[in-house]
């Protein structure tokens, strides 16, 4: 093979995330794979070579209670993917009044002196998972969450409290998470 042919392909083997001298695992394959099938998705999904088992996703609902905003998320995956299922974490820009996100700000974080910059999120698909389950099927949950919260499956903290107030007054509630999606006071540090 020429010099030139040689380069474009690992050129393209770049583009891909095929690494010279990084050892092609099946969970690489899996989740190049997985990323590669992404229909129906409607977020944003960034995925950097630097960070190959990071998948993070940018949430920006056009109905419901969180119409108009913008949620990030952080998909940590392992070398045993799809076997091991992946974490998600809700990363901000700011805080999130949600019953399925945990929005505590005094967190085990906060209390050593750090800000809090990540929190949980319950997400059925994660709980639940299986290697046949798929990134994109994944996402679709995370972005459901934003059109269905889900009050009977929350998370503690002030997600509970968010869970409470969404099950006896949907009207508060959604006071309550406009109000939060506009403030700089819940904005992560």
């Amino acid at each position: 093979m020429s010099l030139q042919k040689l380069t474009k392909k690992a050129k393209e083997d770049h583009s891909k995330g095929i690494h010279v001298g990084v050892q092609e695992t099946p969970a690489r394959v899996r989740i190049r794979k997985d990323l590669e099938a992404l229909t129906g998705v409607t977020s944003e999904v960034i995925h950097s070579r630097d960070e190959f088992y990071v998948v993070k996703v940018v949430v920006k609902p056009t109905k419901g209670v969180y119409s108009g905003g913008e949620f990030h998320f952080r998909i940590d995956l392992t070398e045993k993917y799809p076997d091991d299922g992946p974490k998600v974490r809700y990363t901000g820009p700011m805080r999130v009044y949600h019953p399925n996100i945990e929005g505590e700000e005094l967190s085990e974080l906060r209390l050593h002196g750090r800000p809090c910059t990540d929190w949980g999120v319950c997400v059925g698909v994660q709980r639940e998972w299986k290697p046949n389950y798929t990134l994109c099927q994944l996402i679709i949950s995370i972005e459901m969450l934003f059109e269905h919260p889900n009050y009977d499956d929350n998370l503690p903290g002030l997600a509970s409290t968010a869970a409470e107030v969404l099950k006896t007054d949907p009207a508060k509630f959604e006071a309550i998470a406009k109000e939060w999606m506009k403030g700089d006071t819940h904005r992560v540090k």
